[in-house]
């Protein structure tokens, strides 16, 4: 895996022995890195809005996710985005089995989501699953796919 740096909006791919830069990649306008992983020949970078403050940069305080762009570690080019996480509270980005899976973690008073995780193919980009947790006990899909884990 090539290492990779973080600097506002830019991701950049660094060389294991010389730490020179290899490849970049820029965040679209107004946008910050919020989440970064790589594995699996990818790079997968979670992007949330940035405020601007007398020239300085922020991400919103939650890490709200606007989309997920996913990078191939190599060259740096993009393979996918998806918008299919935006608003998702976020704690971390997973790849794994060749997916990168994205949970929310929203906690909403007695009502909405309190988790929902989606599965993207790693590759392609493709949904595999989207699901919110059995909350109120009536099903078992949730319990399920994560069962003996």
């Amino acid at each position: 895996m090539t290492p990779v740096a973080v600097y506002q909006g830019r991701v950049a791919a660094l060389d294991p022995t010389t730490g020179q830069r290899r490849w970049g990649w820029q965040a679209p306008e107004g946008m910050l890195v919020a989440h970064l992983i790589g594995g699996e020949g990818s790079v997968a970078v979670g992007l949330t809005q940035a405020t601007i403050s007398l020239g300085v940069h922020y991400a919103n305080r939650f890490n709200r996710l606007v989309e997920v762009v996913v990078l191939d570690a190599k060259t740096g080019q993009e393979l996918w985005r998806s918008d299919r996480v935006k608003d998702f509270l976020v704690h971390h980005l997973t790849i794994a089995d060749g997916g990168l899976y994205v949970s929310n973690h929203a906690i909403l008073m007695h009502w909405g989501e309190l988790n929902r995780m989606v599965r993207f193919d790693l590759r392609s980009g493709k949904v595999d699953f989207d699901e919110a947790p059995d909350i109120d006990g009536k099903s078992n899909t949730w319990k399920n796919r994560f069962a003996g884990h």
